[in-house]
């Protein structure tokens, strides 16, 4: 291996999750992967699913 270069990606609710673990557990250079954004968009997607049903 040369170098590891993060991965630039938007995270949405839908793969918010898949991301995190990812990243705390094989250890991906994700960036903006943080806490506080996890629970933004957990919080979003719960209440959009709340809204559909």
């Amino acid at each position: 291996m040369v170098e590891r270069v993060p991965l630039i990606t938007n995270p949405n609710p839908e793969n918010i999750n898949y991301l995190k673990t990812k990243k705390e557990k094989l250890a991906h250079l994700l960036e903006g992967i943080e806490e506080e954004e996890v629970s933004n968009l957990t919080k979003a997607h719960s209440k959009t699913a709340q809204e559909g049903s």
